[in-house]
Parts: C-alpha cells; structure tokens; sequence
C-alpha cells in the first residue's frame, strides 16, 4: 500500500526474522527472490537489512509451459 512505503516496515521486518532464526541457532537466511531491473526496491530492502548475495541458483521452467 502506497501509504506505508519508505517507512522501514520491510527492513525490520527481514531483520526480526534474521534474528528470530539466529536464536533457533540458525546462521543463514534464505531469500528466494532473483534481481529485478523494473523493481530494485527488493534487493535495496535486503541490502538496507544487512543482507548480501551469496550465490544465486538455477532457474527452472517446465517444458511446454506449465
């Protein structure tokens, strides 16, 4: 909603479930999301959260579309 944008929800909220995980012990996030050149709002949302790319995946699509 336009109304909540360039607030920091987004921000706090990737950095409160980083955190929630370190106290489970975890030492990794992952973010399933690839660049976007027409929405660079994600990837400056996870940077702002302390967040970096580690290493990118594969992309798969089935044969005939589905």
């Amino acid at each position: 909603m336009p109304g909540h944008r360039r607030k920091g929800l987004a921000t706090a909220m990737c950095q409160q479930v980083a955190a929630r995980a370190a106290a489970l012990g975890g030492n990794q996030v992952f973010i399933n999301t690839g660049p976007r050149p027409d929405y660079p709002a994600l990837a400056a949302t996870y940077a702002a959260a302390g967040f970096d790319v580690v290493t990118r995946g594969q992309v798969y699509h089935r044969r005939g579309g589905r």
